[in-house]
């Protein structure tokens, strides 16, 4: 009866370690989607506008958010103070995860959004701590 027990609690401890890693994975699969999504939507914003669009992250109140903007809304974000006053369109370049291209075609190769997208993975395993 005792051995039951034993393996019964062991049993409950895997299962719950699985979850807790199915659930880091989901995590990381839902974010992945939303860098996917907001590459889409600046490849859409850059065809339509003709300017270079960067993707990155930033602090809002209820976490950090993918956001996508260009020069314009960088000098304007600075004037709100969501960004800081130092902050420069070189900051940007270096921090952001994706940046459109600079024709109007929008030429980036695959690899370069796999790339990209390869960086924010390992910037979120980071954040969940999943090895």
């Amino acid at each position: 009866m005792n051995t039951l027990k034993l393996i019964a609690k062991g049993l409950k401890q895997d299962l719950l370690e699985i979850n807790g890693h199915l659930a880091k994975k989901y995590v990381l699969w839902r974010q992945s989607l939303r860098l996917k999504l907001a590459m889409s939507l600046a490849d859409m914003k850059q065809r339509a506008t003709n300017k270079r669009y960067y993707i990155m992250t930033m602090e809002v109140p209820k976490g950090e958010k993918l956001v996508s903007i260009n020069r314009d809304d960088l000098n304007r974000l600075k004037r709100k103070k969501w960004l800081p006053k130092n902050f420069s369109h070189l900051d940007l370049e270096r921090e952001s995860w994706y940046q459109t291209d600079l024709k109007r075609n929008n030429s980036l190769t695959k690899e370069e959004q796999a790339k990209a997208m390869k960086r924010y993975r390992k910037y979120l395993k980071k954040q969940i701590n999943l090895k």
